[in-house]
């Protein structure tokens, strides 16, 4: 019963500790997928990063903690099976119709306001200023 007041200080930390790693790790791959991917656009290499820090938010070695901290979490919330079946289920469903329906648009960065166009524009900045060095 105490278990998860006392352990959820250093899941915590745990977790702001990958959440930042990840977070530069997804920063470095969108700088390698602007600058040395040209035929791919800004906003689908900030997809491509966006989901590589989700990814090692989830698999990352050292993320079991934080995920037995939030199983013990939703499992008080969700103490019987079939209830948390129900959720699974719906959860499932719910990421399944976005996956099927994403498939065919290009990525949106809508909440970041031209970030793509911004990430566009420094892209052919960069490659005019190393286009007057020779031998790259």
């Amino acid at each position: 019963m105490f278990r998860t007041p006392l352990h959820l200080p250093g899941a915590l930390m745990s977790s702001v500790l990958w959440t930042s790693l990840s977070l530069i790790a997804g920063l470095i791959l969108l700088g390698i997928l602007v600058f040395a991917s040209s035929g791919m656009t800004a906003s689908t290499a900030i997809a491509y990063s966006a989901m590589a820090v989700i990814l090692l938010l989830c698999l990352a070695p050292g993320s079991g903690p934080p995920r037995r901290q939030l199983a013990r979490i939703w499992g008080a919330l969700l103490p019987r099976a079939e209830a948390a079946l129900v959720a699974a289920l719906i959860l499932g469903v719910f990421a399944g119709v976005l996956v099927v329906l994403s498939q065919e648009k290009p990525p949106d960065t809508t909440p970041l306001d031209g970030m793509s166009q911004d990430l566009e524009s420094l892209r052919a900045d960069v490659r005019d200023l190393f286009s007057g060095i020779p031998g790259l």
